[in-house]
C-alpha cells in the first residue's frame, strides 16, 4: 500500500532524528562521555566519527527542533489552538530536565535548546523572509566574528578558553570521584563550563540558526516536497557537497595572511563550524534521495522508533555512558580501547532499538515524552485555575 505523503515525510523526519540520537551517542561513547580530552590519543575510530557525526548530530537536532515546533504550532492553529502557554510550559520543564541531566552529564544539550526554544517561540510571527535572514546571519556566525573584533580591539586572550578552566578540573572529578561527588560538581561548574563552550565556539548561534530554518523547513513543506522532488534533492546534495572543497579554499587564502596564534585559532573554529555545516546539509539531503529507495527504507525505519523516543533515550544513554566509564560505575575509561568503545555502543545501540521497538507496540510515546506531555497540560490547568 503507498503511504500518504504526510504520513511519509513524518517517517522520514523520525528517521532523521533517530539518526542524530545515533550518532550523539556514537560520539558520547567513543569520547568517553567527555573523558577522551584529558588524554586525546587519535585512531581511526576517532576520526572517523569525528568525521561523520561530531558537531553534526547535534545541529540535525536543533534542526529537526525547529521542524518539530513548526508543524506542532501550525497544526494546533488549523485547530484554531493557541499553543503558545502550553509550549512555554513544555520548554520550562525541558529546561529543569536538561539541568538535572546536566548534573550527571555536563554535555548536556537539553537546556541549551530549551532556553533557544523560548527566542523561537516569541519571533515565530516573523515573516519567512525574516526568519530566513536572521537564520542566515547565524549561520554564518555574524555574532562570532563580532565577538572576535571585541577580543581584539580590547587585546583579549583566547587561546585559554574559559570552558576549559571549568572542564578540566571537572574531569579530574568524574575520573576519581563518586556519583555524588560528580553531581555537586556538575551542580554549578558543569553548567557554567557547558555554557562557556557553547558561546565561545559560537554553537549557540547555530543552535538558533537551525532551530530558524527548521521552521522554514517546516513552513514550506520541505520534507514533504523533497519525497516528490527528487532532482531537486540531487542538485542540494551536488551543491553543499562542492561548498565543502569550497570551504576549505576559502580558509587556506584566508589562513596565508594570519600570522596571530589568537587569528589562527579563531579562523580554524569558526571554518571548522562552517564545514560541518555543509557536511549536515549533505547528509539530510543525501538521507532524504537514499530513503526513498524500498529496500533501504527498510534500513533506515529502524531508526525511526529510537527517533520517535529521542528524549528518552537520549537521557538513558548518559545514564548508561557515565556508568560505564566514570569511576563511581564500572570505570571503563583507563581500560577501553577506541575499537572497543566502538563495538559497545553499537551493541548497546542494538538493544535501544530492540527496545524502542518493544515499549512502541504498547504505547504511543516514550515515558519522557509522554510525561512531558503530561506535566505540560498540567501547569497550564493549574494556571488557569489560579487566576
Amino acid at each position: 500500500m503507498p503511504v500518504s505523503n504526510k504520513a511519509q515525510r513524518i517517517e522520514v523526519l523520525d528517521a532523521l532524528r533517530g539518526f542524530a540520537l545515533l550518532g550523539l551517542f556514537l560520539c558520547h561513547m567513543t569520547g568517553y562521555f567527555g573523558l577522551y580530552w584529558q588524554n586525546p590519543e587519535p585512531s581511526w575510530v576517532h576520526r572517523f566519527v569525528i568525521t561523520v557525526f561530531n558537531s553534526k548530530s547535534y545541529a540535525l537536532f536543533a534542526l529537526l527542533f525547529g521542524v518539530s515546533f513548526n508543524l506542532l504550532m501550525q497544526g494546533k492553529a488549523d485547530k484554531g489552538i493557541d499553543y503558545r502557554n502550553v509550549y512555554r510550559w513544555r520548554l520550562v520543564i525541558l529546561y529543569v530536565l536538561g539541568y538535572f541531566h546536566g548534573c550527571l552529564y555536563y554535555g548536556d544539550v537539553l537546556s541549551p535548546l530549551a532556553l533557544c526554544g523560548f527566542i523561537l517561540l516569541a519571533t515565530y510571527h516573523l515573516s519567512t523572509k525574516a526568519l530566513a535572514s536572521i537564520s542566515l546571519a547565524l549561520l554564518l556566525l555574524i555574532p562570532v566574528w563580532i565577538q572576535m573584533g571585541i577580543y581584539a580591539f580590547f587585546s583579549i586572550d583566547i587561546t585559554k578558553p574559559y570552558y576549559l578552566q571549568c572542564q578540566i578540573p571537572a574531569a579530574q572529578v568524574y575520573m576519581s570521584g563518586g556519583l555524588l561527588e560528580v553531581l555537586s560538581k556538575n551542580a554549578l561548574w558543569g553548567q557554567v563550563g557547558k555554557w562557556a563552550y557553547l558561546i565561545e565556539l559560537g554553537r549557540i548561534w547555530k543552535i538558533l540558526g537551525l532551530f530558524f530554518l527548521g521552521v522554514i523547513l517546516g513552513r514550506i513543506k520541505f520534507f514533504e516536497m523533497a519525497t516528490q522532488h527528487l532532482r531537486l534533492m540531487w542538485i542540494l546534495a551536488l551543491c553543499w557537497g562542492l561548498a565543502i572543497p569550497l570551504t576549505n579554499t576559502v580558509q587556506s587564502l584566508i589562513l596565508q595572511n594570519a600570522t596571530h596564534p589568537t587569528v589562527i585559532n579563531f579562523i580554524n573554529h569558526t571554518f571548522s563550524a562552517y564545514q560541518a555545516t555543509n557536511v549536515l546539509f549533505l547528509q539530510v539531503a543525501l538521507f532524504v534521495i537514499i530513503y526513498q529507495q524500498p529496500w533501504i527504507k527498510k534500513l533506515l525505519d529502524l531508526l525511526a522508533p529510537c527517533g520517535r523516543m529521542s528524549l528518552s533515550f537520549y537521557v538513558l544513554q548518559s545514564i548508561i555512558g557515565v556508568s560505564i566509564y566514570y569511576y563511581f560505575g564500572f570505570n571503563l575509561y583507563p581500560s577501553i580501547t577506541p575499537e572497543g568503545a566502538l563495538a559497545l555502543a553499537l551493541a548497546l545501540w542494538v538493544a535501544q532499538v530492540m527496545l524502542a521497538q518493544a515499549w512502541l507496540r504498547e504505547h504511543d510515546h516514550g515515558p519522557l515524552e509522554r510525561g512531558w506531555r503530561t506535566l505540560s497540560s498540567l501547569c497550564v490547568r493549574q494556571g488557569r485555575y489560579a487566576t
